[in-house]
This record gives C-alpha cells, structure tokens and sequence, in this order.
C-alpha cells in the first residue's frame, strides 16, 4: 500500500499536513519495514518507476510511502535544488515525530531515491555515507548531471558511470538519456 505524501498546503502548516494524512490512514502495518521512495528532478509517485517500485516491494511484505515532492520540483532546477533543504526537513521532522510514538522503528526505515532526490535524505548539501548507516549509490552520468566521488558505503558505477546503452542501435545515449536510466 502507497501512501502519497502529497505537498498541498493547506491553512496549516506542511508538517501539520502531513502528519494529519498519516492519522487518518489506516492500513499501516507499523510492525513491517517501511519504503520511503523519493523521486528526482519531475519524478512523482504516479510514474512508472514509482509505481513499479511500490508493487515489487508490496509482494515483499512493506508499507511503500512515496514523497510526492512534483509541487517544488516543476520549476527550475536550480530553484529545485534549493528547495531539496527545506524538503529534507519536512521529512526528517515527520520521520523523528512518528517514531516518538512508537509507531515507526528507525530500524525498519529503508529509503530509496533517484537524482535530486537522493539529497533529500541528506541534512547537508549533497548525499554522503553519513546519511545512514548503509548508503547504496548507483552512478550512471558523472558526465552530465552525476558525481564522480565515491560518496556512499557502496559505489556501483555501471558501464563506468559514463554514458549508458541507448534503447536504439547506434543512436548514442546522451546525457539525458544515461541520466535516465538510474
């Protein structure tokens, strides 16, 4: 089950909104492991990388919570990248007030992310192995808009971290393109 953290902000504050939308639902296994999947740069929780993710980690028996962050992302990248900050801090403050209670294990809690949005689980500016206590990085455009440093526990740099296969024979895949294929 996919819980949407949608970012319509109403008379209250976001946080407020938020945690009013965890009250109401009911189907939360607090016992399980938790997904938390936030998406990149125009990513959002309908897409189809969302929605595959959400279904393959259901069958494993997790709650799937995907960060609807479209909102503050369809705007500029550069205004987007800001924004990462204040988003982090939203998700970070729900996280710590939903384990006062004891509803949420910090133990439990895995979250996965693409591009920009890896760096809202970060409470600095850009991911780093500090971040938690196993950091996994796929790289695949340290050309174009990836990073070159090893900055997780574990650093996969597939086809080099450069250029990935194109969908097309002999149509090159482009920055874009690799940057994609995360």
């Amino acid at each position: 089950m996919m819980v949407d953290f949608s970012f319509s902000i109403p008379q209250t504050s976001l946080h407020d909104s938020l945690w009013g939308k965890f009250n109401k639902e009911d189907k939360l296994q607090w016992s399980r492991k938790t997904i938390v999947y936030v998406a990149g740069y125009t990513g959002n929780p309908r897409a189809s990388d969302a929605t595959a993710l959400e279904a393959h980690y259901i069958k494993l028996g997790y709650n799937v919570w995907c960060l609807d962050e479209f909102f503050f992302y369809m705007t500029r990248y550069t205004n987007a990248a800001v924004l990462v900050r204040d988003i982090a801090g939203y998700v970070g403050k729900m996280l710590a007030d939903l384990t006062q209670p004891g509803l949420l294990d910090p133990a439990k809690v895995e979250m996965i992310s693409m591009s920009l949005g890896a760096h809202v689980m970060s409470p600095a500016d850009r991911l780093d192995d500090s971040d938690a206590d196993f950091v996994v990085v796929v790289v695949t455009n340290i050309d174009g808009n990836g990073m070159a440093a090893p900055v997780g526990h574990v650093n996969f740099y597939v086809n080099g971290g450069e250029f990935q296969v194109g969908d097309i024979p002999f149509i090159p895949c482009g920055t874009f393109c690799s940057h994609m294929k995360a």
